[in-house]
């Protein structure tokens, strides 16, 4: 037999690896075997396999929409926050040349795969490539709970190619999966600790240069996002939290016309199954990540209502 040769013509570079899997759609996915008949489908399974792929479109949609519109600093936020500065000719010119790298989204089956390529050269568009990441994770998992669809899953990072189908394979795709299949067992979006220990500004000074500054600034936001599970220790995407719900909600508890907080109530607790007699493994393993769900957004929506009274009370 010939000897085969494989050229990958590509180069290496790092990057930032989000794996989500959303939880149930392959449950309804096998459902196709039992419901094609002589190659048509059942009008009622049609009707979820369409809602599967609305919401599996809805999950790119509202990622790339915080990933790309989303400024975590202005200007003028630099210059309030970073000692010592204003808002000069130089923080604005500097803040106007980081454009973050697009992200690469490719979905499969029940996961959405999301890459940013990381440039080393670039501190501050490192720092604001994870903090769009972290949020257009967080602003995607709501637009899921209002489909009924929780979403797991991990972020890391690693180096990696990109291959001809434009997906990307590498070190940080590998981890980010293992944290999902390892950690993620409820619906949350697991930060890989190594990542947390790679990004941590080091002895940032206040007359450090504008690059550093903002990185740490950003950084500082990126954490704002993130909670640690008291139960393991983990750290995951905190996108019920007080922080995510001001940014998805502009400040003021709503989307279009529609109260979050009360849409929030409705998704979760009209689907929590109601314990019964008997119930299957697979039964108790989808009540108890509703019951999760149901527990972590009671805690958030106190301190989300807390920090709304206050805001009242101060105007």
């Amino acid at each position: 037999m010939g000897e085969t040769r494989v050229t990958v013509q590509a180069t290496i570079r790092g990057y930032l690896t989000a794996f989500v899997d959303l939880l149930g759609i392959s449950n309804r996915l096998e459902a196709l075997d039992r419901g094609a008949l002589d190659g048509e489908l059942d009008p009622a399974l049609k009707h979820q396999i369409a809602l599967i792929i609305f919401a599996l479109d809805q999950f790119r949609k509202a990622f790339s929409k915080f990933y790309t519109a989303l400024v975590p600093l202005t200007a003028m936020d630099l210059a309030a926050s970073l000692a010592p500065g204003a808002a000069t000719p130089e923080v604005v010119q500097f803040l106007q040349s980081i454009a973050p790298p697009a992200p690469l989204i490719h979905t499969f089956t029940d996961t959405v795969v999301v890459s940013v390529h990381l440039e080393g050269a670039k501190i501050a568009s490192m720092y604001s490539a994870l903090y769009r990441l972290v949020m257009g994770c967080a602003a995607a998992s709501w637009t899921m709970l209002g489909f009924g669809i929780p979403v797991r899953g991990g972020i890391s990072l690693g180096y990696g190619l990109v291959l001809d189908s434009g997906e990307v394979i590498g070190a940080g795709l590998v981890r980010a999966h293992r944290l999902e299949a390892k950690f993620a067992h409820v619906p949350r979006i697991v930060v890989d600790p190594r990542l947390l220990t790679d990004f941590q500004p080091r002895n940032v000074k206040p007359d450090a240069p504008v690059a550093e500054r903002y990185s740490k600034a950003i950084w500082e936001e990126t954490l704002g996002l993130l909670t640690r599970d008291a139960r393991d220790g983990q750290v995951f995407v905190d996108f019920l939290g007080p922080k995510a719900f001001e940014l998805a909600t502009n400040g003021t508890g709503k989307i279009g016309s529609t109260d979050m907080i009360g849409a929030i109530d409705r998704a979760i607790s009209e689907r929590i199954p109601a314990p019964v007699r008997g119930e299957s493994e697979d039964q108790w393993r989808v009540r108890s990540k509703w019951e999760w769900l149901d527990a972590y957004w009671k805690r958030n929506r106190a301190l989300i209502m807390a920090h709304k009274n206050d805001g009242q009370v101060n105007q």
